[in-house]
This record gives structure tokens, C-alpha cells and sequence, in this order.
């Protein structure tokens, strides 16, 4: 074989192997499933919330006492207490893949005075960890 047809040949693999490789590169990986989750965490307790290769979307968060059977305890003189704390856990956790929560006051003061109370939450796994860290690069 001639040099040029080796030439062109090899110039044609390498074309070839270039094309698959973009086309390799340019498919996107499917979607993160993206459900509600929702934790209740009783006072003075803890839950890690984990979204294992995406990221943390805390939907609504609540921490008080909204009926009588959740976190049951003595002490409960009031069940129409609460206090939205969406933004305290979006400052914590949002944007992570992983976050620790204490449902306790210092969330956001004591909203039940007297009341053992609990922390309701309701969050997302959305994204992609990796391509939103490569992103931002």
C-alpha cells in the first residue's frame, strides 16, 4: 500500500475515532428522578438528608406542633404552633449533596412555648452533583 493511501486511511480512522468521541461526549446522562421527600424529626433530634449524586431542594420546612399524634409526648398544651424555616435549612443544605438538620429553637426561637415540637420537612433531589460542579468551572 501506498504511503498516501496509508495516509488517508489513518487520517480517516482518526476522524472516525474524533466522531465517536464528540458524540460520546455530548450525551447527556438521564435525569435525577425528582420526587418529594418529606422527614418529621422530633425536637432535640437529628436526620441527615442525603441526595447521593444530585442536589439538596428544600421544598417547605416547618419546625412547631401541628397536631397531637406526631412526635407524641407529655408535654403538648398546643398544637397550632409553627414556624416557617424554609429559609434557615435553604441557607444550610440547598445546593449540597448531603446536610445534617437539629430540629431544636435555635432554627428560629421557640415557636410552642411548653410544647415538645418536631421539624417537618419536604424536599427534592434534583440535578446532577457532578456536571453542576463541573459547570461552574
Amino acid at each position: 500500500m501506498a504511503w498516501a493511501e496509508r495516509r488517508g486511511l489513518m487520517v480517516l480512522r482518526v476522524s472516525f475515532s474524533l466522531l465517536v468521541l464528540r458524540q460520546a461526549a455530548s450525551v447527556t446522562p438521564p435525569p435525577v428522578q425528582e420526587y418529594e421527600t418529606k422527614v418529621i424529626v422530633c425536637e432535640s433530634q437529628s436526620t441527615e438528608i442525603n441526595c447521593e449524586n444530585s442536589l439538596i431542594n428544600i421544598c417547605t420546612a416547618v419546625y412547631g406542633r401541628t397536631d397531637k399524634t406526631t412526635c407524641p409526648d407529655d408535654q403538648v398544651s398546643d398544637t397550632t404552633c409553627g414556624v416557617d424555616v424554609v429559609a434557615v435549612l435553604d441557607r444550610d443544605c440547598n445546593g449540597q449533596s448531603q446536610c445534617t438538620v437539629i430540629a431544636s429553637n435555635d432554627l428560629n426561637g421557640d415557636p410552642c412555648k411548653g410544647t415538645y415540637k418536631y421539624l417537618e420537612i419536604a424536599y427534592t433531589c434534583t440535578g446532577n452533583v457532578f456536571l453542576s460542579t463541573f459547570n461552574s468551572h
